[in-house]
């Protein structure tokens, strides 16, 4: 009741008296992903494949797809930067196994060596270590056919910080018939010794496990998120593809399947843009960003969750277009993934991706751009938190023909998608009757 009659006293004029009630001092920055978008980089970085993988001329030597990078706030084992990739020469499938680089400015790219020569095997792991004892076609010496997608998990205070790389085996016989997927994981702590490998999702004849991806929670905790695509398909025809969340206790632990999630845009978006490959990178605990690659055009759309991963929103238009003129540089891309550092001016989000011409990759490409923040409730525009002239402008737009918040997002204080009526209650209830501080959405 006292919040209905703040507001009838504010829409009515008499405001003086709230003028000197103390304020809270809360200042919530909330990332404004509205109209956020790339540049295509120049050109690719420079980051070779292994040496046996390279024709005679060279010509396919930064042939390397599927990046996944992180960066960490001190050197481990000398590095700042490490990358998972797999080679891709000329479409050979066979060669696509992971493999670890570095890097202490993400540029400059190279094998790992430790501190007293120790070099990491390249790549880490063939298609020919991986054997699937219990298979139904060849019991105990089925080989996988390819591995690809490769994701990394840093664990840091479990025994000794270690680095885990899970990736995608697949098995088939003939041309795609009976195929057969698993997602297996390999670990490390000095960068150059490698653990067994190991199914953290069995094979299936049902699921084609594609592009996994991990985030690892404050306490080694781990959630997953990975694409099922048909098991057998054809990209000129439509692909249902959808997202499935799961969980395990660490890195390199069996994942547990959590839900399906929902990714809202509109009616056409699961249908017309399947989701090929996507990686995830957290802003909070429960505020996630996803970098979608969609077919048929392969594009790049951001999607935000709040609820820490199920209902994502995702972008209207494509933050990165993927296709270009025929023969032009980055005529298409594919799987990404981004690195996200806090400035003063926002949020950098790094963005490696694999670029395309025709059937053969380039390479691996880089480019960043900032993401501006904005001060939830900051609904005049002057860079403060919630004040008397927040609630004043709020209440001219609605009531008096004023001009709209300058950012919309910002004026959602209660975070429902709408400023309306209720956004007002609940800026009248913060200030002046001890309610929760604004909450606006990403």
């Amino acid at each position: 009741m006292r919040t209905l009659l703040a507001v009838a006293v504010l829409v009515f004029g008499v405001a003086v008296f709230y003028v000197a009630i103390p304020m809270a001092a809360d200042r919530q920055l909330t990332p404004d992903f509205a109209g956020f978008t790339f540049e295509h980089a120049d050109t690719i970085l420079f980051i070779s494949i292994p040496e046996q993988y390279w024709d005679p001329d060279s010509s396919d030597r930064y042939a390397a797809i599927h990046p996944w990078v992180i960066k960490l706030d001190q050197p481990w084992n000398g590095y700042l930067y490490w990358m998972f990739m797999s080679p891709y020469d000329h479409g050979n499938f066979v060669h696509e196994n992971p493999c670890v680089r570095v890097s202490n400015d993400g540029v400059n790219w190279s094998v790992f060596v430790g501190p007293s020569g120790q070099v990491c095997p390249d790549p880490i792991i063939s298609r020919e270590d991986v054997v699937w004892l219990d298979s139904p076609i060849l019991p105990g010496a089925d080989t996988a056919r390819y591995l690809s997608d490769p994701v990394g998990a840093m664990q840091v205070g479990y025994a000794n910080d270690t680095l885990t790389v899970t990736f995608r085996a697949t098995w088939h016989y003939g041309f795609l018939h009976e195929v057969r997927t698993a997602l297996i994981s390999t670990s490390t702590a000095n960068g150059y010794e490698w653990t067994p490998w190991r199914f953290v999702r069995e094979p299936s004849a049902e699921r084609s496990y594609v592009s996994p991806t991990t985030v690892v929670g404050q306490n080694g905790e781990c959630k997953h998120w990975v694409v099922q695509a048909p098991v057998a398909l054809d990209i000129t025809e439509p692909i249902p593809n959808h997202v499935e969340m799961y969980s395990s206790e660490r890195p390199g632990l069996p994942w547990s399947f959590v839900d399906t999630c929902e990714f809202q845009q509109d009616s056409a978006f699961a249908v017309d843009h399947p989701i090929w490959h996507l990686d995830i990178v957290p802003i909070s605990d429960s505020v996630l960003l996803a970098l979608l690659t969609l077919l048929p055009d392969y594009d790049l759309y951001l999607a935000v969750s709040g609820d820490g991963g199920r209902v994502w929103q995702v972008q209207q238009t494509p933050t990165l277009q993927g296709t270009g003129q025929p023969g032009a540089f980055n005529r298409r891309l594919y799987k990404s993934c981004g690195v996200l550092e806090w400035t003063g001016e926002g949020l950098t989000l790094g963005l490696y991706y694999t670029t395309w011409q025709g059937t053969h990759p380039d390479g691996i490409a880089y480019t960043e751009a900032t993401i501006p923040l904005f001060v939830c409730g900051d609904i005049d525009g002057d860079g403060s938190a919630s004040d008397i002239g927040d609630l004043t402008y709020l209440i001219d737009y609605m009531f008096r023909d004023g001009p709209p918040p300058d950012n919309h997002s910002a004026a959602d204080v209660d975070g429902s998608g709408v400023v309306d009526i209720a956004d007002l209650v609940y800026l009248v209830d913060y200030m002046f009757v001890g309610g929760p501080a604004p909450q606006c959405q990403v």
